[in-house]
């Protein structure tokens, strides 16, 4: 029996026993229909990745004796979740802007969302967030309609993914 990991980790996989086989003496009537010879439960408490632990096997019924060895070395996976978090109704912001005379088209808000690992994810929060048009791009000689990307700046971007974002462009248009 394993017991469940820390908040943000899960067990992946199924622990693996070495040996996975034990010898037992007993009635024949109890030992033919036993499938699996217990253990102590085993802790998953501070443990973050994979482990391997000695844990002593338990006999089931007290007419069965085990015969040989009476440990087994479990191996359990655990690995960090990862987490999918949103961010809705951004403002987005305009950068490099000095003293252009602009309109832009369309809602000046913005939708997000993040993928990544439990430990990162749970604390982020829309002020880490930055989601703004770099106004500098603009063709000052094109007065018609021009459309820019749209940018999110966001910490961790190394173990963070930007999984979702809308807009990608926005309209301006200079006047």
């Amino acid at each position: 029996i394993v017991g469940p990991p820390e908040t943000g980790y899960e067990i992946v996989g199924k622990p693996e026993a070495v040996p996975s086989t034990a010898t037992v003496s007993g009635p024949k009537s109890i030992v033919s229909d036993m499938k699996f010879i217990p253990t102590d439960t085993i802790s998953t408490i501070r443990e973050t990745s994979k482990f391997t632990i000695e844990v002593p096997l338990r006999s089931p019924n007290r007419l069965v004796k085990l015969v040989g060895d009476k440990t087994t070395r479990v191996t359990i996976n655990i690995e960090e979740k990862t987490l999918e978090k949103e961010f809705k109704d951004l403002d987005i912001k305009f950068v490099n802007f000095e003293n252009l005379n602009l309109e832009p088209r369309g809602l000046l808000k913005a939708e997000v969302a993040f993928e990544g690992p439990y430990s990162l994810i749970k604390n982020l929060n829309s002020n880490d967030i930055e989601v703004y048009v770099d106004v500098g791009k603009l063709k000052e000689s094109v007065k018609k309609l021009q459309r820019l990307n749209v940018s999110v700046s966001y910490p961790f971007t190394d173990s963070i993914k930007l999984k979702k974002q809308q807009p990608k462009t926005l309209e301006i248009k200079l006047n």
